[in-house]
């Protein structure tokens, strides 16, 4: 146990190595740029929407939809000014907004590579390949109670889950029998509702 624990310890670091070492940040995946993009797209919405607001002076919280609406005469010129000025005005805030979505758009997809290589390499590779050998049925049968009651037994949880069940199925049972053992007669001549209508 302690060699495969060494092995899935050297594994692991090995599959980190690029992500934790000196080098620069990599990916070839399509996704980074589709991610980025996304990003992108947002925060430039954000930033156009919170533009355009404040030039026409509206409440960007405003939660009737009709409230939204501008009525009147739009001097499309002054908006462009405005945008492309504020936006000049912006390049330092820009750049740091753009180092952030790379930051974490890569982080997206290297977690996602990360999880994918250590399922595949550390675990399948180091663990699973050995689990015959680990718990064999000889090994199964000189554990004692407690290591077993350690590794197979139910949690607190389903043990109490599972008795409220088990009482609620044997009150179900008691009131089933009950109602099989009843027997329902009829007076001849008597008719029932469902009879009255029908004949009705």
């Amino acid at each position: 146990m302690a060699d495969l624990r060494k092995t899935l310890a050297t594994k692991s670091d090995e599959m980190l190595k690029p992500y934790v070492s000196d080098g620069h940040p990599t990916t070839y995946d399509d996704h980074f740029a589709e991610i980025v993009q996304r990003k992108r797209r947002k925060e430039t919405n954000n930033l156009i929407t919170k533009k355009v607001y404040n030039f026409f002076g509206l409440d960007q919280e405003l939660k009737k939809v009709s409230e939204h609406h501008f009525e009147g005469e739009i001097d499309v010129e002054a908006l462009v000014e405005a945008l492309v000025n504020e936006t000049v005005a912006d390049f330092d805030r820009f750049a740091c907004v753009e180092a952030t979505n790379a930051m974490e758009a890569y982080y997206e997809v290297a977690l996602k590579n990360v999880v994918d290589a250590f399922g595949t390499y550390a675990l399948e590779g180091c663990l699973l390949e050995r689990l015959p050998k680990l718990f064999s049925p000889d090994m199964v049968l000189d554990l004692d109670d407690e290591t077993v009651k350690l590794v197979a037994a139910e949690s607190v949880d389903m043990i109490e889950e599972r008795e409220n069940v088990e009482r609620k199925l044997a009150i179900l049972e008691v009131s089933l029998k009950t109602l099989q053992s009843l027997r329902f007669q009829r007076a001849p001549g008597v008719l029932d509702d469902r009879c009255k209508l029908r004949l009705c």
